[in-house]
């Protein structure tokens, strides 16, 4: 995970506006402080400080965008992931295609770097809350399934946004709509 400072990037998948605002009462209800940073998004590219002016990893992206339509996701059920700490988010299914995605914008803007995206750790998802108490996990997935909370299975995405980590949050460099 990279440091969080002002050479730290992220490239965000955008989720059609009534999912973001469905997941985000979650977030902003059982993480507040992940909410603050942004909202709620697929990442493409994981926070990591690239060694590149903004103006070229910003036009790497424009034009790995311009070969984008937009994006189909299938959503499946909300679950926890542990590894070192845990992660409570929504699966998405039927991850060829997206993997696909990730792994050339990876590979096109930081090929020496953060190889996440790339291992066999990686599985697609949209978090809802995370931390490191193994403990906690199942008390706030229980909490969380609670909600009943209720989204479509498939969701079409039609824009990313690069953000530059900026303090305490991500601040929007630019969003790009695919065609």
């Amino acid at each position: 995970m990279s440091m969080n400072k002002s050479t730290t990037y992220v490239v965000f998948l955008d989720l059609p506006k009534d999912v973001e605002q469905k997941i985000d009462f979650l977030r902003k209800k059982y993480s507040p402080n992940s909410y603050k940073k942004w909202k709620a998004h697929f990442t493409l590219k994981y926070d990591e400080d690239l060694i590149i002016s903004e103006s070229r990893l910003l036009k790497l992206i424009e034009d790995f965008c311009s070969k984008l339509k937009p994006i189909e996701l299938e959503l499946g059920k909300i679950k926890i992931h542990r590894d070192r700490g845990w992660n409570i988010y929504i699966e998405v299914v039927k991850q060829l295609e997206i993997i696909s995605i990730i792994r050339k914008l990876s590979k096109t803007i930081s090929p020496l770097v953060n190889k996440w995206e790339l291992s066999d750790k990686f599985y697609p998802h949209i978090s809802i809350k995370g931390g490191k108490n193994l403990d906690e996990a199942d008390k706030f997935l229980e909490k969380i399934a609670q909600e009943k909370i209720s989204y479509p299975n498939k969701i079409l995405c039609r824009s990313i946004t690069l953000a530059r980590w900026e303090n305490d949050h991500w601040k929007k460099v630019k969003t790009l709509t695919f065609l």
